[in-house]
């Protein structure tokens, strides 16, 4: 594999698979920890504890629940596009991209069971809860988008680096949080640990490949990286919208006009940034996307924000 970059793998990182040992906790119906990091913004509109872990027990329900559709919906299609591609790519790289999809396999089961245990014990009932995530949809539309259809094939890979490159430390900052419960932060380990090493044979196979495009693949390449990278990050504040009527017990426009009275639309394009910051240092590192070209989106959503969520 000469040339190609160096990327982590479970051996040499002495760790094996979380889908090896097939062990993980369920939720605890008597613990009085949280089940998500606390939102201080909205809190104080909350009038007892019950109300609260309503909020947060949903919002982890929602986290699931995005976590099976991005290891089936995005992760996954990328590994099985890799034979699709017209690019070269060295046997034994492909060969450990592979085992990822095993991985995330196992990462989609684990999220659901623990949904699922969460929706029983709970009482969770989310209006449009079968609806796709927003981002997914996105997404979707983007691989309709006439403009990609030279790239058609290399969307899925785009997708699974720009997902890839941020989980680890998603999963990472909930692992470490002292005041949520344990089974949490157990499952949220031992898949960020599995994601560390995923992230760096993404950006591993992006790095290659970006040097065998020719200038006008890589243009198109980095118009959808600039897409894929708003449409996956931006915080869904409708889904936050549900979480919190479900926990209040309030109408959905109720609940909104609470929303809006705590979040602006600089805090949410101030989220957006924080979330995806690694995947943001590895495409300007690499010349993947230009500073500019990331400033000019954030100018069109913040008005696509104004015009939307935040006009009420």
């Amino acid at each position: 594999m000469k040339n190609y970059p160096k990327y982590l793998t479970f051996s040499n990182r002495n760790n094996v698979p979380s889908v090896l040992n097939q062990a993980f906790p369920l939720p605890d119906s008597n613990t009085d920890k949280r089940y998500f990091p606390k939102n201080n913004l909205l809190y104080s509109n909350f009038n007892s504890i019950e109300y609260e872990r309503k909020f947060e027990i949903a919002q982890f329900f929602i986290f699931l629940k995005e976590t099976i559709e991005v290891e089936h919906f995005l992760v996954i299609p990328a590994i099985a596009n890799l034979n699709r591609l017209n690019f070269y790519i060295p046997n034994k790289a492909k060969e450990d991209l592979y085992k990822i999809a095993t991985d995330e396999a196992f990462h989609a089961e684990q999220s659901l069971t623990y949904l699922n245990s969460l929706k029983l014990q709970f009482q969770i009932n989310l209006e449009d809860d079968k609806l796709p995530p927003k981002f997914i949809q996105k997404l979707e539309l983007q691989k309709l988008n006439h403009t990609y259809e030279q790239i058609k094939e290399l969307l899925p890979i785009i997708f699974g680096i720009i997902t890839e490159t941020r989980i680890s430390i998603e999963l990472g900052r909930f692992a470490k949080n002292t005041q949520l419960e344990s089974s949490v932060r157990e499952i949220c380990l031992s898949h960020a640990l599995d994601e560390v090493v995923h992230s760096s044979q993404f950006q591993a196979l992006g790095e290659w490949l970006w040097e065998q495009m020719d200038d006008k693949i890589k243009q198109l390449v980095s118009a959808s990286f600039i897409d894929a990278l708003f449409y996956r990050n931006m915080p869904d504040l409708d889904a936050l919208n549900l979480c919190f009527s479900f926990a209040s017990n309030l109408p959905i426009e109720d609940s909104k006009k609470i929303i809006l009275q705590s979040y602006t639309v600089e805090f949410v394009i101030a989220e957006m940034l924080e979330i995806c910051e690694p995947t943001i240092k590895y495409l300007l590192k690499n010349k993947m996307v230009s500073q500019t070209q990331i400033d000019n989106r954030i100018t069109i959503e913040r008005d696509l924000l104004k015009n939307n969520f935040f006009n009420i």
